[in-house]
């Protein structure tokens, strides 16, 4: 079967928190990533939202896990999204550009 994606998919579990934009309570839903690219994710969760839900998603990356030579440090990633598949573990989100971050 031909390959469909546009981005090349990295096997990375990164923490990250999902917040539900629509809502007036932005109580973070708790994930973590199985895969990522530059153009979305698929995140674990136990409650997986709809697909169509737009959401923003918080990606906390250790700079120890991309060089172990780096110091410790943590950088944020933040993106609004929309979710385009569910499964019983998760779902996977489209990110929308800009992203914002704090990588040094």
């Amino acid at each position: 079967m031909k390959e469909r994606r546009k981005h090349k998919r990295y096997d990375l579990e990164l923490p990250s928190y999902i917040y539900v934009q629509d809502k007036e309570q932005k109580t973070p839903i708790e994930s973590k990533t199985s895969n990522i690219s530059s153009g979305g994710a698929f995140l674990y969760t136990k409650d997986p939202l709809e697909e169509g839900v737009k959401v923003e998603v918080e990606l906390f990356l250790s700079k120890k896990n991309i060089h172990p030579d780096n110091e410790d440090s943590e950088s944020i990633l933040i993106s609004s999204c929309f979710v385009v598949r569910t499964a019983t573990n998760g779902m996977a989100v489209c990110f929308e550009l800009p992203y914002h971050s704090n990588f040094s």
